[in-house]
C-alpha cells in the first residue's frame, strides 16, 4: 500500500516536470544558420528539427508512450508487476531519441558551413 501511493506521488512529479520540460523545449527559441551563413534566433526551432526527422520523432513518441503506458498500467492493475520494462524500455527510447535529436542537428549544420578558424589580428601584426 505504502510502496502505490509512493508510486501515484513519483508518477505525478514525473509526469509535471517531463509535461513542463517538454512544452519549454519545444516553443522556444533556438539558434539557426541562414543559407547565407547568418546566425539568428527560429522560433519553435527544436519542434522544426523534430518535424524535419521523422524517424528521431516516432523514437521519441513510442519511448514516451511506452513510459506512459508502464507507469498507468501499474498504477491502474494492483496484480500487474512488469511495469518497470515497458517504463524502462522507452526511457532508453525517449533519451537516444532527444541524443540522436541534439548530434543529429549539430552534424548536419557542421556539414552545411565548413569550419573555419579565425586567426586574432594581434598575431599578424608581429
Amino acid at each position: 500500500l505504502k510502496l502505490r501511493l509512493r508510486l501515484w506521488m513519483a508518477a505525478f512529479c514525473f509526469l509535471l516536470l517531463f509535461l513542463s520540460f517538454l512544452a519549454h523545449i519545444l516553443v522556444t527559441k533556438g539558434f539557426a544558420v541562414a543559407a547565407d551563413g547568418t546566425v539568428y534566433m527560429e522560433k519553435y526551432k527544436y519542434l522544426n528539427n523534430f518535424l524535419e526527422m521523422p524517424v528521431v520523432l516516432a523514437t521519441f513518441l513510442a519511448g514516451v508512450v511506452l513510459v506512459l503506458y508502464g507507469i498507468v498500467r501499474t498504477l491502474a492493475s494492483k496484480k500487474f508487476r512488469r511495469g518497470i520494462w515497458y517504463t524502462g524500455a522507452g526511457t532508453v527510447l525517449a533519451v537516444t531519441a532527444l541524443v540522436q535529436h541534439f548530434i543529429l542537428r549539430q552534424l548536419i549544420c557542421r556539414v552545411r558551413l565548413p569550419l573555419q578558424i579565425a586567426v586574432p589580428v594581434s598575431l599578424h601584426s608581429r
